[in-house]
């Protein structure tokens, strides 16, 4: 698995490797591409510009942050495209991306241009699989483990309605 796959450049940009994404595609690894945990700075600083404004400072961070989390997200785009198998997954609980945020990483995910069923899928059995762990965890079935979330709404439709939560049952 590749946590993050950014392509970093010695310019601190992210650029896509096309050779590079054919051989994670080639080899079946898979990729978490913690997406949110950049575009939380970008949503704190725009709450900040809204509530009490910016700072020159700021603003040029703003501006940057924004340009960092387009050149990942298109990176991501292009990892899609080659067919690169990818799980959700962040970096929540820290700094700007509290817990409780984990469907605007697939929110993101569906940005990057993967359908909602499968941003729900990396998430769940998809994450699953990744860790080898399919046949005990990931999806509802006789003799798993599983963890519930129900919510209002149906996410396939909005992945925003997985935040809107009615019940959860832990180890169920």
């Amino acid at each position: 698995m590749i946590i993050h796959c950014t392509f970093v450049q010695p310019d601190g940009t992210s650029q896509f490797e096309p050779k590079l994404g054919e051989r994670i595609a080639e080899s079946g690894t898979w990729v978490n591409p913690t997406l949110h945990v950049i575009r939380s700075e970008v949503a704190q600083l725009e709450r900040k510009r809204l509530e009490e404004g910016l700072t020159s400072q700021e603003e040029q961070m703003l501006d940057a942050v924004r340009y960092k989390y387009e050149g990942r997200l298109e990176v991501c785009r292009q990892l899609v495209t080659s067919g690169v198998r990818m799980i959700g997954g962040t970096d929540c609980g820290w700094s700007t991306y509290p817990f409780g945020q984990f469907h605007e990483e697939l929110n993101d995910m569906i940005s990057a241009g993967l359908t909602t069923s499968q941003a729900l899928l990396a998430g769940t059995s998809d994450a699953a699989k990744s860790l080898g762990l399919l046949d005990q965890i990931g999806t509802i079935e006789a003799g798993k483990e599983a963890d519930l979330l129900v919510v209002d709404g149906d996410p396939t439709q909005d992945i925003a309605r997985l935040a809107s939560t009615r019940a959860v049952f832990k180890g169920g």
